[in-house]
């Protein structure tokens, strides 16, 4: 064996740059990016919305329940729309929810329709 060499290859690794960190989260797995921020904020809201509750007279059950929501909305939106998912998927989605635009080369049947507030809608309705 040569003396000075290892036997271990290392080889020199930098992915700072292109790499946006992961979170692991017992619930949801592995967040990438800043995406618990989501969760944070969910929390953050479900604490403020039940200090606010905790005012009124309803039933500590009930106030429970309106409370968390926030936290379950943030949960939601992170298993639904951002885990596994492409990096704009979010924005497609609801692209295809409001314009009828998709991958497809053919629109959707009902974004043919002119809205009901456009100009040419009203123009046509009127004269």
């Amino acid at each position: 064996m040569e003396t000075g060499k290892s036997p271990i290859r290392i080889t020199p690794t930098h992915s700072g740059i292109d790499s946006r960190g992961v979170m692991r989260v017992p619930l949801l797995g592995e967040l990438e990016g800043s995406s618990y921020i989501v969760l944070l904020g969910g929390l953050f809201a479900s604490l403020v919305f039940l200090m606010l509750l905790m005012v009124t007279k309803m039933h500590f059950l009930f106030k429970g329940f309106l409370g968390i929501q926030p936290l379950v909305g943030a949960i939601f939106w992170q298993i639904c729309m951002v885990r596994g998912k492409p990096p704009g998927y979010q924005i497609d989605f609801f692209e295809r929810l409001l314009d009828g635009r998709d991958f497809f080369l053919k629109p959707l049947p009902w974004s043919k329709r002119p809205h009901p507030l456009s100009v040419q809608a009203n123009s046509k309705s009127h004269g």
